[in-house]
């Protein structure tokens, strides 16, 4: 067995290499963490005061001057959310230390839990990188697969008939929105929508289907995102059918296609969605849709970590 030298784990600094930060990125999922560029990572961690801060703290194990081993954490709420990178493949010891310092920093800012998300291949329900993570404590929060899918908006087309009576935009506030998703069941949707939809701003976009009750029956939402060459996307996409009035799928359907149409009205490229498979039906849907484009699915798990206190 080849000699591991000595490291040591310690916070991340301004002055580190980022490049080699970046290399170590290469060797997991671009969804992992999207950013490769070292000065645009630097950034995220140490911004100026123009750009946007961001609640992120990074964690670094060095060995002979050298960076080994990066985590990363971001405090959502007080809780923090992780992502690793380490080259080494006997990364367990580095991974447990890394976690273990990551784990004291999340518990002074009140934290209770740390959270990861564990990339797996379609339909895959376990592998190693689960069960690495199982013996340092993290275990399954969400038994459903979360899958990120893309429709290219150029490639779709509305039916020759579409009828949109009783959808419209609506200016529901993001929390009623996600007060609705709860109360429906849809517990990991409204911890998405949470995530990615933090402030009110013009480029959201949401829209309803009412009864002729006036009930709200369905909800879809989605932001509007401006790419550097001009080009708009939609972002966050998701529909949402109350289980209490027990549409049919055509109505369904059609709401779906309503939320689609609105976006090519605005003149956007392409939309990205990311949803729970616990919503069978709806995924069913968007993929006939023409969301067949998987760009990823994962599993989320969570650390519950001992504060010491109640």
């Amino acid at each position: 067995m080849e000699f591991q030298p000595r490291y040591s784990i310690r916070e991340l600094r301004e002055g580190d290499n980022f490049e080699r930060v970046c290399n170590l990125m290469a060797n997991r999922p671009i969804q992992a963490f999207p950013i490769r560029n070292p000065d645009r990572v630097r950034s995220l961690f140490f911004p100026n005061g123009q750009e946007t801060r961001l609640n992120l703290k990074g964690f670094v194990a060095e060995a002979e001057s050298k960076i080994i081993a990066f985590l990363s954490v971001e405090f959502r709420g007080t809780d923090g959310h992780i992502m690793y990178f380490i080259k080494d493949e006997d990364s367990q010891p580095i991974l447990s230390e890394l976690v273990e310092r990551c784990a004291k920093s999340v518990i002074e800012n009140g934290g209770k839990r740390l959270t990861y998300f564990v990339f797996t291949e379609f339909g895959q329900i376990y592998n190693q990188e689960i069960a690495s993570l199982d013996r340092l404590g993290f275990r399954n929060i969400d038994p459903y697969l979360r899958v990120s899918a893309q429709l290219l908006l150029n490639e779709w087309n509305p039916p020759e008939l579409l009828d949109t009576e009783s959808i419209q935009t609506e200016s529901l506030s993001l929390d009623d929105i996600h007060r609705m998703l709860l109360d429906d069941g849809s517990v990991t949707n409204a911890y998405i929508f949470k995530f990615q939809f933090r402030t009110v701003k013009p480029s959201n976009v949401v829209l309803t289907m009412r009864n002729t009750e006036n009930e709200i029956t369905s909800v879809a939402y989605y932001k509007v995102i401006e790419k550097p060459n001009g080009q708009l996307l939609g972002a966050a996409f998701n529909v949402h059918f109350r289980p209490k009035f027990e549409l049919p799928r055509a109505e369904k359907r059609r709401f779906l296609q309503g939320a689609l149409w609105s976006m090519k009205q605005l003149d956007l490229h392409a939309v990205n969605s990311l949803m729970s498979l616990k919503e069978v039906d709806t995924f069913t849907l968007m993929v006939r849709e023409g969301f067949d484009q998987i760009n990823s699915h994962f599993f989320g798990l969570a650390k519950m970590l001992e504060t010491g206190h109640e």
